[in-house]
């Protein structure tokens, strides 16, 4: 696999260094979807915090 995805032209050796290639290509596929997923979260704690701040101004006004 690590052979045909970075075409070359024979097979990595020892399987030692066929299998920190594999690792590093997985890391380097999953960077992106890794970042998106914090960003959402991020995203999703703020807004949860917003409609906190926004519940608790009306709960002290209705007071």
């Amino acid at each position: 696999m690590v052979t045909k995805i970075l075409a070359l032209q024979a097979k990595p050796t020892p399987a030692d260094a066929a299998d920190a290639l594999a690792l590093a290509i997985c890391h380097c596929w999953r960077a992106p979807t890794i970042a998106r997923m914090a960003e959402a979260t991020s995203r999703a704690e703020a807004r949860a915090a917003q409609q906190r701040h926004a519940y608790l101004a009306k709960l002290k006004a209705a007071r």
